[in-house]
């Protein structure tokens, strides 16, 4: 079953940002599955722009995990076939070290299948 949800977490060099190496240090004890369902994303490309991604998704500060929805949106063209995209919607959003770790664990929990029912 595929999951439509991606948990994208975007951060800096661990050199750069002391609360970025916060939120890595608290998925250290994650377990291994809860570890896998976060997308490491950077935010800023080698020059120092925002990377395309964090662009799409109005992401300017690091750490920041933000929680997408991802969906197929098809449309009939003038011939009758059918065009179909990828879209992907933010459904949460927290910013900084501290909203993060206290929300991780919930998130992984509600959006991904690394904590099977018991």
């Amino acid at each position: 079953m595929m999951n439509p949800y991606v948990l994208y977490l975007f951060t800096l060099p661990v050199d750069e940002d002391e609360s970025c190496l916060v939120v890595k240090n608290f998925i250290l004890t994650l377990t291994k599955a809860q570890q896998a369902t976060i997308e490491y994303a950077s935010l800023r490309t080698d020059d120092g722009k925002l990377t395309q991604l964090a662009q799409k998704l109005n992401v300017d500060n690091a750490p920041t995990l933000v929680v997408t929805h991802e969906s197929l949106a098809c449309e009939l063209d003038e011939d009758g076939d059918e065009d179909c995209d990828y879209i992907e919607q933010p459904v949460e959003r927290y910013i900084g070290a501290k909203e993060i770790v206290s929300h991780l664990e919930v998130a992984i929990d509600s959006y991904t299948y690394a904590n099977p029912p018991e």
